[in-house]
């Protein structure tokens, strides 16, 4: 049997369940290119700890939509403190 299309992986860290008061900063962050649509993912994702400095670096980046309420909440949960 041979199978025509290509099986898509799902994503061992699932960001609609992330706990943001237990992370801690290591996560990696999906980000996908604004220019060519290309994305980021899983251990080629910057941590979420770097995400800001890896943003200034990659300009045409943006978080990927699934986890902008994590960032948001944990960039102001950062400013609190």
């Amino acid at each position: 049997m041979v199978v025509s299309q290509r099986q898509k992986r799902r994503s061992r860290l699932d960001p609609s369940k992330i706990d943001v008061d237990n992370m801690d900063g290591s996560e990696n962050v999906s980000v996908v290119d604004r220019l060519t649509g290309k994305k980021i993912t899983g251990a080629k994702a910057p941590p979420i700890k770097h995400l800001q400095e890896w943003l200034v670096r990659n300009p045409t980046y943006d978080v990927d939509p699934k986890w902008s309420h994590i960032v948001a909440a944990r960039v102001s949960t950062a400013l609190i403190f």
